[in-house]
């Protein structure tokens, strides 16, 4: 599932594209002190899942008309399937375009998911996302596939269905900006006006709680980054978390640095799921999505069977330094991969995302 595209045009053009622009590939990386571009090539997510993983791409016109067309368990189950929910909101097929709207759009996704599941034989499916699309995958996960919604009535529960979730860059606590004004309408203009307003935490709580309607205002202690433990587990969750701002662009001055550009670092992760700290910026050229970086962390978390923790043990509090000030303990982290020119996981003080030692003023929620 891809992210928000904006305006009619931005919709247009992604519909445009069969794979919705996950086919999008790259050809630089930033390696070293000086972070300078180098030639790299990484061919897309989803050509490297075809030819390395074996993969099978079905692109056979109408995805939910191809696969109601098939008997049940007659389709290959490792197969990739793209949820095209912005053609209804594209004028390009000479009909009037309805405004998008995510809550259809994650019911549609149960209904794929549900015919995918019927037609193939697999038990569940991994759904991969970014941006505006993990937030569609938790609508349907957490309230879609619980309500019914006019004639759509859900027969089983998101969590049944699916095994796992990897979000790019999902603004999973919202987008927030740092700065207003003048800079901030351009940043509007840039992002898309249309319906960006789906992003605001206040709003998100009527497309993520079960029997809400959109506009109900969230109760106090309800935080958009959390997911009941009933609707599903964290645990079957990765947060792929952007850190690098500056080649985003304009979005980047309003959204502040401590982001990938367009999602705060703090807003970017489910609490308590796992996350891959990337140094990529939101999309584009140096984007999470088409970056080796990324795709490293999503094939291991899909299909890695084996977990490393590692654990700091016997570390004592930090005290306050002479003054009375409280003193802040950190720790840096950097995985990389033998044989890859890339790091796979960076938290660093200069990226704005290094591990704090001690326990979160918010009593835990973010551990």
């Amino acid at each position: 599932m891809r992210g928000f595209a904006g305006g009619t045009n931005g919709i247009d053009k992604q519909v445009d594209d069969p794979f919705y622009g996950f086919n999008d590939g790259s050809t630089h990386i930033r390696v070293g002190g000086d972070g300078k571009p180098q030639y790299y090539q990484f061919e897309s997510p989803l050509v490297r899942l075809f030819a390395t993983d074996g993969y099978r791409p079905l692109v056979t016109g109408d995805p939910k008309a191809y696969l109601k067309s098939c008997k049940p368990n007659s389709v290959c189950p490792q197969t990739i399937w793209i949820h095209r929910f912005y053609d209804d909101a594209a004028d390009t097929f000479g009909e009037k375009a309805v405004d998008f709207d995510i809550e259809e759009a994650a019911r549609d996704l149960y209904e794929l998911v549900e015919l995918v599941l019927e037609k193939t034989g697999a038990q569940k499916v991994n759904l991969v996302a970014h941006s505006m699309g993990g937030l569609v995958c938790r609508s349907m996960l957490q309230k879609w596939s619980y309500d019914s919604f006019g004639d759509f009535k859900p027969t089983r529960h998101g969590h049944d269905m699916v095994d796992k979730l990897v979000t790019y860059g999902t603004p999973h606590g919202g987008i927030t900006f740092e700065v207003g004004g003048g800079v901030l309408d351009e940043f509007m203009e840039d992002l898309g006006p249309v319906g960006s307003e789906i992003f605001s935490p206040e709003l998100m709580y009527g497309y993520l709680v079960s029997h809400a309607t959109y506009g109900t205002k969230a109760p106090a202690d309800w935080h958009a980054d959390e997911i009941p433990d009933d609707k599903f587990d964290v645990d079957r969750i990765l947060c792929i978390v952007g850190s690098d701002a500056g080649d985003y662009g304009l979005a980047q001055k309003v959204v502040g640095p401590q982001s990938d550009g367009l999602v705060a670092i703090k807003n970017a992760y489910v609490a308590g799921a796992h996350r891959a700290y990337v140094h990529r910026s939101h999309s584009g050229r140096y984007g999470l999505v088409n970056s080796e970086e990324g795709y490293q962390n999503l094939r291991r978390f899909l299909f890695g069977r084996k977990r490393v923790k590692i654990e700091l043990a016997g570390l004592q509090a930090a005290r306050p330094d002479p003054d009375g000030r409280p003193s802040v303990w950190q720790a840096e982290l950097q995985l990389s991969i033998r044989g890859l020119p890339v790091v796979v996981n960076e938290q660093l003080a200069a990226h704005y995302c290094p591990i704090p030692l001690e326990p979160p003023a918010d009593g835990g929620r973010r551990s």
